[in-house]
């Protein structure tokens, strides 16, 4: 398929440059989540399955994505 085979060749070759390696979470937005009562402060992340070794920008990439997803069922 040509299409694919493009997107193949495409995707390396645009990848941004990796300057550092942390612990990506994989499934990092609100409802993973445990907050204070008291105030705004992040008292736990919970749902670390998907958790690799990575760019930390993955995480904030993917938290991003609910502002820009349709909302369909629990995205967006």
């Amino acid at each position: 398929m040509p299409a694919v085979e493009a997107l193949i060749a495409w995707l390396p070759a645009t990848l941004p440059e990796q300057t550092r390696t942390s612990i990506v979470h994989g499934d990092y937005r609100i409802d993973n989540m445990i907050f204070a009562p008291e105030h705004a402060q992040v008292r736990a992340v919970l749902d670390w399955e998907l958790s690799t070794l990575g760019d930390p920008l993955a995480d904030i990439a993917y938290f991003l994505m609910n502002w820009v997803t349709e909302p369909e069922g629990r995205s967006g």
